[in-house]
């Protein structure tokens, strides 16, 4: 659920780090919901796989986990080659920018919620 509120961040991370392309926000939206859409269809996969595998053979789940990453990844970077039109090497490290600025946000706001909700459970009334 939280991945649906955090879609139009990400697509304001998009729209900032690919700002010379001068794309209005909600191409990039768009965007950022097709690369949503596929993040949940592979997460689908491995946790259908994770079901299936779990007591016969969980290394299989390792290697599914490892390669629906990679495949994650190579989408993503193939997506805004196709999109933002740019060099392989630009868009490598411009997608490289994007997943670090991503995930920092995120671990940021999990930190945020995280004391938040420490404050609000040991709050003396």
């Amino acid at each position: 659920m939280a991945m649906f509120f955090l879609m139009p961040v990400f697509a304001l991370i998009l729209m900032l780090i690919y700002r010379q392309k001068r794309y209005p926000y909600v191409h990039h939206l768009i965007f950022s919901i097709n690369i949503y859409t596929v993040l949940l269809i592979l997460f689908s996969i491995a946790i259908i796989t994770d079901y299936i595998f779990a007591k016969t053979a969980p290394d299989i789940n390792t290697y599914v986990s490892n390669i629906l990453l990679a495949g994650t990844i190579i989408y993503f970077i193939a997506a805004s080659k196709t999109f933002y039109m740019l060099s392989w090497k630009k868009i490598i490290l411009k997608t490289g920018f994007v997943i670090s600025a991503y995930t920092f946000l995120v671990f940021i706001l999990f930190i945020a919620f995280l004391v938040i909700e420490i404050i609000h459970t040991y709050q003396l009334t």
